[in-house]
């Protein structure tokens, strides 16, 4: 199965999708996460494709039922394919907007010149793609995506 950057952002906030979850491991070559953190976030580190899940369980699955996890965050590295046309070297804020929303939240960059200013698209369904920019508001370091809202039942996806 061939899994590309906009069907996992399509699946942020889902949950019963236990065989494609299975189907995920594969293609990314990782495993399930043996435990979660204080926060009861999951963290699947898929480091050959350059992406990180933050899975949560969804009450009333049992404990090995693939299909009570829930895609919570889904974050893309800087050598990760990216999804909706984003580009990592190049990317500008400007850019961005086009390809994704002008519906959008900033803040400053950590150090002006130096790179980590943040912007955060909403797009239609609830999506957020947040972006983390590198020096001089050029090329991409990090992209987060969200979904605000009730979780998705993606059952039999």
């Amino acid at each position: 199965m061939d899994i590309n950057a906009d069907d996992l952002v399509d699946r942020v906030n889902c949950y019963r999708m236990g065989a494609w979850f299975e189907a995920f491991l594969g293609w990314a070559g990782a495993d399930w996460p043996e435990a979660a953190d204080a926060d009861g976030i999951w963290r699947l580190a898929a480091a050959r494709r350059d992406l990180e899940l933050w899975l949560v369980r969804e009450r009333g699955f049992a404990a090995g039922d693939a299909d009570g996890w829930r895609l919570d965050r889904l974050f893309f590295g800087s050598r990760a394919s990216l999804p909706r046309g984003l580009a990592v070297a190049g990317e500008t804020p400007e850019r961005a907007r086009d390809k994704l929303s002008a519906d959008t939240v900033s803040g400053p960059a950590v150090e002006p010149g130096q790179g980590g200013r943040r912007i955060s698209h909403f797009l239609a369904d609830g999506l957020v793609i947040e972006l983390t920019f590198g020096p001089h508001d050029q090329g991409l370091s990090r992209i987060l995506v969200a979904r605000l809202g009730a979780p998705i039942d993606r059952r039999g996806g």
